[in-house]
């Protein structure tokens, strides 16, 4: 009786059948590529810590040319491409109808300059349509009234999870914000602040001697981003100044604390040479204290009005507070439309006037609610104003020479 050997399992598979290993790979051929690659990307631009951190990605691949991207790039708007690969490098392999495709969407999802959008956060040409529009819809149902333009602000908040977005929103409640959504919408960078730096920032306020940070950074949330340091230098320069109560001041118009030392220096000696010029007893310092909105006030309008005011007839007597509030805070195109009415009727462009003539007629002007551009197509028309102050005028406020 013969016995019958069982049979052998069979061989597993080898890694060339199963398509694991390319049977054709060629060691010295790929390391040609790669070389090969390294000098085009090199001579396009790149620099070696690009080539060196992306060899697997960018170096092998799709057999593209990388000045044909770059060129492609280019004619679609793209001002930097390098950078913009250098930013996301799988860009690199990205057909050119496959941009125009999320160009395209973007532009369908309502965003108006999808070229800035993603130069700015170039990841957002790996996402999905679904995935952009999935965010738009998160946004609103978290109570984001235009979730595009605070995308246009801040596009990382594209790659923000619900849960992060959630969790902030809670944070900020916490922490005393009445309306996170509108502080948000504000300052968009806020939602990439960890817990600790708000709460750090809060207490830095204090301890600054502001009573309320909560309602500061809500009229200001830039403030948000400003260091300890910066805070506390702003406080120094405005009372070595000669201001009494820079906490008050800053609590009444935030922004102060934006400008730099040197606005700060120019803006108080402007001012004072107004009040020089019109010869009134008011402290400067004081006054802009009372009225923080002085510190708004353009530098070029406050040149312009030093010009206005030198060529008017006033005594001190006739010059209080509130005459200079309303001249400073006038429209200034009104004001100088005002000198125009005022030389046309006396025939000179050296007309004799006074702040009270140039206020009554700026309310007549006013009235009249003409738009802007023809009051300013009508300036640079004008016979009868100074030439001086017509040319200060348009030279703090040049005409776009380019739409006349």
């Amino acid at each position: 009786m013969s016995t019958v050997s069982p049979t052998p399992p069979p061989a597993p598979p080898s890694d060339e059948e199963q398509g694991r290993v390319d049977l054709n790979f060629n060691p010295e051929q790929h390391s040609q590529t790669v070389l090969a690659r390294a000098q085009e990307l090199r001579e396009n631009g790149f620099n070696d810590e690009f080539i060196e951190n992306f060899r697997g990605e960018t170096l092998v691949g799709a057999n593209i040319s990388v000045r044909e991207r770059l060129d492609s790039l280019s004619a679609q708007g793209f001002k930097d491409p390098i950078t913009l690969i250098e930013g996301q490098p799988p860009i690199l392999s990205y057909s050119p109808e496959n941009i125009q495709n999320k160009l395209a969407e973007l532009r369908g999802n309502g965003f108006k300059d999808p070229i800035t959008l993603i130069e700015r956060h170039p990841p957002i040409l790996s996402y999905s349509p679904e995935n952009i529009q999935n965010k738009l819809a998160e946004l609103r149902s978290n109570g984001f009234k235009d979730p595009i333009t605070l995308i246009e602000k801040l596009p990382q908040i594209l790659s923000y999870s619900p849960e992060n977005i959630q969790n902030k929103l809670a944070e900020l409640r916490s922490n005393g914000f009445k309306d996170p959504i509108a502080l948000i919408e504000k300052q968009p960078s806020i939602l990439s602040y960890s817990p600790e730096n708000i709460q750090n920032k809060l207490a830095e306020l204090r301890s600054n001697g502001f009573k309320d940070p909560i309602m500061l950074i809500e009229k200001f949330p830039s403030i948000l981003s400003l260091a300890p340091e910066n805070i506390q230098n702003k406080l120094g320069e405005l009372r070595s100044n000669g201001f009494k109560d820079p906490i008050t001041l800053i609590e009444k118009r935030p922004t102060i604390l934006s400008y730099s030392p040197e606005n700060i220096n120019r803006r108080v000696r402007i001012f004072g040479r107004l009040v020089q010029i019109f010869d009134s007893p008011i402290d400067p310092i004081e006054l802009m204290e009372q009225e923080p909105g002085l510190f708004g006030t353009k530098i070029d309008k406050l040149l312009v009005l030093a010009r206005v005011a030198q060529n008017s007839l006033h005594t001190a007597s006739e010059v209080d507070r509130k005459l200079i509030h309303d001249i400073i805070f006038a429209n200034l195109e009104d004001v100088m439309l005002a000198l125009e009415g005022i030389g046309e009727a006396q025939h000179s462009t050296a007309p004799q006037y006074t702040i009270q003539d140039i206020l009554a007629r700026v309310k007549q002007i006013k009235a009249q609610k003409t738009p802007k551009d023809t009051k300013r197509s009508e300036i640079e028309s004008a016979e009868y104003i100074d030439p001086k102050v017509k040319q200060r005028y348009f030279r703090g406020y040049p005409l776009k020479k380019d739409n006349i």
